[in-house]
């Protein structure tokens, strides 16, 4: 079974307070905190900040219950 059976791509510039995105390691997690200044959003993940362009591109998960670990 794949890890991410349902995920949607869309640009860092669409991010909304309390979607689960799927980042550069392949975790999932929920954003908090969401700034879009200029051509940049920035956000939290568990106390973690992050920075992307508006057009650099992130994988929504939409259905958490098909990712390994979540929700068990």
């Amino acid at each position: 079974m794949r890890k991410y059976q349902r995920r949607l791509k869309t640009e860092a510039g669409r991010v909304r307070n309390g979607w689960l995105i799927e980042l550069e390691d392949g975790l999932a997690v929920q954003v908090t905190d969401v700034k879009h200044l200029g051509n940049r959003v920035s956000f939290m993940t568990g106390g973690t900040p992050w920075s992307l362009e508006h057009d650099d591109i992130v994988y929504r998960v939409i259905d958490m219950e098909l990712v390994e670990g979540v929700g068990k």
